[in-house]
């Protein structure tokens, strides 16, 4: 095995699952980032899910995106330049009666146009030394400031060439700035909780080159119940060195009952379905390069079937 002293952080067991009872302490590993500077890698995402009921394909999504990264500084925590060239998912919102004016959906498309404009921005991201955790973009004021002033030059031209008087020209100007300030926030949201998913696999703790399995509380990732409640399930993880990479497989085994119990409070037609007719199955598996600490492939796997409907769900994140 390969000196993990400066490779892995050792710890014992506090899982970032909520667990019903005490169990004995065991000694766990998580792989930390030990980037260094001008390391640059591309990640490559494929996200894919599909919903069918009765036989019928009701939703078939796919989101395929590109980041281009590279560390700039490893002070203190870990400062990398982020670019990507694919539109995030909008976080606006149209008026709800459906009433809004020319001047109004012109300031929305512009406004979407800024969107786009600050997702494709060189940014500096800082991330957790640990964890991974995109915890601010350092340049994020510099840059919706730049996308601002340009997208109101664009929304002032427009007004000029619609001969708008001065009197609406100023209150178009302070409904823009109010939407854009409400608006910022969520975009950068957005951005860190895309890096944060990227890094995810460095916060998953796995036994040494062995498996245990574990009884945990889990978030119902079928999306199927409409509850934040927790589901009982037992994880199994291993891992498994091979030639400088760590291979990390973890399974989730759902309590099918329980799972079965929580859903009829939300569907009805559910109402005589038996446990035994429900099939789960959640795999995830991370292959890291014990040499430089990089992620190299993420993948996860989600199959959930109950009588008159099926989910699958497929994530594949691949570091370039």
């Amino acid at each position: 095995m390969k000196s993990l002293v400066l490779l892995l952080s050792v710890f014992f067991i506090g899982s970032t699952f909520s667990q019903e009872e005490a169990y004995p302490q065991e000694k766990l590993y998580q792989v930390s980032p030990h980037w260094k500077v001008g390391d640059q890698r591309k990640v490559h995402t494929d996200i894919s899910s599909k919903v069918i009921y009765d036989g019928v394909m009701v939703s078939n999504q796919r989101t395929i995106y590109d980041v281009n990264l590279r560390v700039l500084s490893t002070n203190d925590q870990f400062l990398l330049h982020y670019s990507s060239f694919d539109r995030l998912p909008s976080v606006l919102s149209s008026s709800e009666d459906g009433s809004e004016n020319t001047t109004s959906m012109k300031i929305h498309a512009l406004l979407r146009e800024a969107e786009v404009e600050i997702a494709k921005s060189d940014l500096k991201i800082q991330v957790n030394k640990e964890t991974g955790v995109a915890l601010e973009i350092k340049n994020g004021l510099e840059v919706s400031k730049k996308v601002e002033h340009s997208t109101r030059k664009e929304l002032r031209a427009w007004a000029a060439n619609e001969k708008m008087s001065e009197k609406d020209l100023l209150n178009m100007e302070i409904e823009f700035g109010k939407r854009f300030e409400a608006m910022y926030p969520k975009i950068q949201q957005t951005i860190l909780d895309k890096t944060s998913l990227i890094f995810s696999p460095y916060n998953i703790a796995f036994p040494m080159n062995s498996s245990m399995e574990r009884e945990v509380m889990t978030r119902d990732i079928t999306a199927a119940s409409k509850s934040d409640t927790l589901f009982p399930a037992i994880m199994k993880i291993e891992s498994i060195e091979v030639n400088d990479k760590m291979i990390v497989k973890t399974s989730l085994d759902y309590d099918k009952a329980f799972l079965l119990e929580q859903l009829k409070k939300s569907y009805n037609k559910l109402e005589n379905v038996k446990p035994s007719e429900v099939s789960i199955i959640e795999k995830e598996e991370i292959l890291f390069n014990l040499n430089t600490t990089w992620i190299h492939h993420h993948t996860t796997n989600l199959y959930f079937e109950i009588p008159g409907m099926k989910t699958l769900t497929k994530s594949s994140v691949t570091f370039l």
